[in-house]
């Protein structure tokens, strides 16, 4: 059995989690908290309630959004990972008392093969935390994975791998055709001033293009989010073919993927993103910003475009779009061959294994 003990259950995870079940591994997850738009089809998650050190009636964590100060309940926890018969377990680093309590449980008490997930990238720069993990693989064999690498990286760590994000290849995937006078552009993200929304309405406006479709796929459950969203709106100019989805459980964000030509996020200080490769697994044309941790998954100039955050370049590019959309095939057959070749769920779960046994 492998493990997982992570704040909640992201959708970037799904893929991983399916190739591991078709590997006929048995998964447990254990989480904090649950969202309803989370993809709980394969394994549903379990709830830890808080420990008593929160001093709090409640005895559930509420809502989705992680605090750095949340504390499962110690026993629970420790039951939860001692008396099962998992072999491995997966946990999720981050700044939070959540790991801190899941890392020494770890250390002192389970005598257990270890793998620290974080969204860092592949090799580490931090040379305090390299020397971390030194210390714990030579001394507990503990080793690290992350979605994220550098450009250049190339060789592989005895102690740290690359392990991406997973997905399989749409069937449906929907290409550019002679008849189509739409060319659909898709854009994913929280309604929050990071994911840089606003730049994205402003170029499709300057544009000013009848072929150009977009939309906005979003999460809307708070009121921050609603506040960005009216703000949003207000800047849309009356006829524009601007459409806003909102709350789509993550199995219908992949049937409006199979039916766009072109995704973009434009989003800053993203440390990784699984909604561009299942783009690519759609058969889209890519632009994404270039702080994107994941933004090097496509190969740029073949799948798409990695920019900067500058709307006159972005718009450059579409106008090149516009003039020949011929390229949105071109590219999106070159990123559903990247997936089948380096994604699909089974290549990315055999990595994983690979790693866990080496």
């Amino acid at each position: 059995m492998i493990t997982f003990i992570i704040p909640r259950f992201h959708t970037n995870l799904t893929g991983l989690i399916k190739g591991l079940l078709k590997d006929k591994q048995e998964i447990e997850i254990l989480v904090l908290r649950v969202n309803s738009l989370e993809n709980h089809s394969d394994v549903r998650p379990i709830l830890l309630p808080k420990s008593f050190l929160m001093f709090s009636k409640i005895k559930w964590f509420m809502g989705s959004s992680f605090s750095a100060w949340d504390i499962p309940s110690l026993r629970i926890l420790y039951k939860k990972i001692t008396k099962n018969n998992s072999q491995v377990l997966i946990i999720r680093l981050e700044k939070s008392m959540f790991s801190v309590v899941v890392l020494s449980i770890a250390l002192i008490k389970i005598k257990r093969q270890v793998l620290i997930y974080t969204q860092r990238s592949v090799p580490e720069d931090n040379i305090w935390l390299r020397i971390i993990q030194i210390v714990l693989y030579k001394s507990m064999n503990w080793k690290w994975i992350s979605p994220v690498k550098k450009d250049n990286y190339q060789s592989t760590l005895e102690y740290q791998r690359w392990i991406p994000f997973a997905t399989n290849v749409s069937h449906k995937s929907t290409f550019l055709s002679d008849q189509e006078n739409e060319i659909k552009i898709v854009t994913i993200g929280k309604l929050v001033s990071r994911k840089n929304l606003d730049m994205i309405i402003e170029i499709f406006q300057e544009l000013d293009s009848s072929i150009f479709k977009l939309e906005i796929i979003s999460e809307n459950s708070t009121e921050e989010h609603n506040k960005t969203k009216l703000n949003l709106k207000n800047k849309i100019n009356i006829g524009s073919k601007i459409k806003f989805i909102e709350n789509v459980e993550h199995n219908f964000v992949r049937k409006i993927l199979e039916k766009s030509h072109i995704f973009i996020l434009l989003s800053q200080k993203e440390p990784a993103s699984v909604s561009n490769l299942e783009a690519m697994a759609s058969g889209n044309l890519i632009i994404i910003g270039r702080d994107n941790g994941t933004a090097n998954y496509i190969q740029d100039r073949k799948g798409g475009y990695i920019v900067a955050y500058n709307k006159e370049e972005v718009k450059e590019i579409l106008r090149e779009i516009e003039k020949n959309p011929d390229i949105i095939t071109e590219m999106g057959t070159n990123n559903i061959y990247e997936v089948e070749k380096n994604f699909e769920n089974s290549i990315v779960s055999h990595q994983l294994l690979s790693f866990i046994h080496s």
